[in-house]
């Protein structure tokens, strides 16, 4: 299975423009169907602590722009948004979709960025969560802050279906880019 990372300069809370920023760039690469496009955490308006902007209800735009997306590509999508909750604060997720626009589930970032206040705004996530694709390929998101506790890893890899790969999506600062690619290297090496 191909897969294509999609990594933006995330126009701030601008959900349309973000929009057309991956409508443009999948014109450009012309994704080959069956494969799996992943976009950023909290693409659509950049990891902002304005929760009231950024959650959606489950229908909400950048949902429905997801579901049109994976569609029209007939690709699967995992991306980043934030979703309502019925009650207390809204989630930092990323959602996989099916090529035929379908969501197959979701995985709510159990570690909130602590330096960034972001559990003030999100509610942690509890559980992890592993989904299979076509070929029995099976992937484990997880979201940014959550890189740096290994210990999830170390679940996800004693499940009884263990994981064939991990998605980290994230908003990570340019200015720790060493840390990202030590971390990652780390999560790697430990679960091999």
């Amino acid at each position: 299975m191909k897969t294509y990372a999609f990594q933006t300069d995330i126009l701030w809370e601008d959900k349309e423009a973000n929009f057309r920023k991956i409508e443009q760039l999948t014109d450009q690469i012309s994704p080959v169907e069956g494969s799996l496009l992943v976009l950023p955490e909290m693409f659509a308006t950049g990891f902002s602590m304005n929760a009231p902007l950024t959650q959606e209800p489950p229908d909400g735009p950048t949902t429905a722009f997801l579901r049109k997306w994976a569609s029209e590509t007939k690709c699967h999508v995992l991306a980043g948004l934030t979703q309502s909750q019925t009650s207390g604060k809204p989630t930092n997720e990323a959602m996989l979709l099916t090529p035929d626009g379908e969501i197959a589930g979701s995985y709510q970032k159990i570690h909130p960025f602590s330096m960034g206040k972001e559990g003030e705004h999100y509610a942690a996530g509890e559980s992890i969560q592993c989904f299979e694709l076509p070929g029995g390929l099976r992937i484990c998101p997880f979201i940014c802050y959550d890189l740096r506790f290994p210990e999830i890893f170390r679940k996800a890899m004693l499940r009884e279906q263990a994981p064939h790969a991990f998605i980290v999506i994230a908003n990570w600062p340019n200015k720790r880019t060493m840390h990202w690619s030590r971390l990652l290297e780390a999560r790697a090496i430990e679960n091999l």
